[in-house]
């Protein structure tokens, strides 16, 4: 998802219409409708109800909004405290801002934390940190990144960081179209399927093997790992493996 198109759905809510929005963005009034169009795509819900001639944003459209409303709030927050310290030398004269993104989060949240952030600093330098949360969590304490988009420690209680909540996670479980398990309404059923996961090596499989673990089943076989979400798919697509 291009997180930039969040952005201009923000802006249309925010500014009231189309035409205003794309003054603001610097894009024309049909390519913006065009981004919208492809935004809902994407997100698989209406974005805008027809009443007379005005387009009324719907509630989804709302909630999405506000999603990204709260990321930039945030990087405004940050970037008025970017620190300098393990930064290259070269680039300590111009703003900076590392941030750590878990995979899941780098999918989601990179192309909106990049447009944000250019149109904030034009000339700044952006470094976007990958790994588990646990890690992340670590840099972020030793002021090695300036914030992380990372799920929160199960075991651990965090106190000395800030937490925003930007979504709850609801894990589905996807297989290619005429997979022999594909009606299986249960976790028992799939007990033994092979799985391909996505991300770092510490980082495996972890959902699945949590599920697992709550229901006292055995570790699932995690077959296959991918560096990104389209190797995996691509695989699922073509194999008996799930993800």
């Amino acid at each position: 998802m291009n997180f930039r198109r969040l952005w201009q759905l923000h802006l249309i809510i925010e500014m009231g219409s189309f035409a205003a929005a794309a003054h603001h963005a610097g894009v024309s009034q049909p390519a913006l409708s065009k981004s919208m169009k492809v935004l809902q795509h994407e997100l698989g819900v209406r974005l805008f109800d027809k009443v007379g001639r005005r387009q009324v944003p719907t509630n989804a459209a709302l909630k999405a909004a506000r999603t990204a409303s709260r990321l930039h709030a945030e990087l405004d927050a940050v970037a008025m405290t970017v620190p300098a310290q393990g930064i290259p030398t070269q680039q300590r004269t111009r703003a900076t801002l590392r941030v750590g993104l878990a995979p899941a989060a780098a999918l989601l949240y990179g192309p909106c934390i990049q447009a944000i952030w250019q149109a904030r600093e034009p000339e700044g330098f952006i470094e976007f940190v990958g790994g588990s949360g646990s890690m992340l969590i670590n840099q972020l304490r030793t002021r090695q990144l300036d914030f992380i988009i990372a799920p929160q420690p199960r075991r651990e209680v965090v106190t000395d960081l800030h937490w925003l909540y930007l979504h709850r996670s609801t894990p589905t479980v996807y297989a290619r179209t005429d997979h022999p398990l594909r009606n299986v309404r249960s976790l028992h059923g799939i007990r033994h399927a092979g799985w391909a996961v996505a991300g770092h090596a510490d980082t495996a499989g972890s959902v699945i093997e949590e599920a697992h673990r709550v229901r006292k089943l055995a570790r699932p076989r995690v077959l296959a790992q991918c560096q990104d979400y389209r190797t995996m798919l691509n695989l699922v697509a073509c194999s008996d493996l799930l993800c």
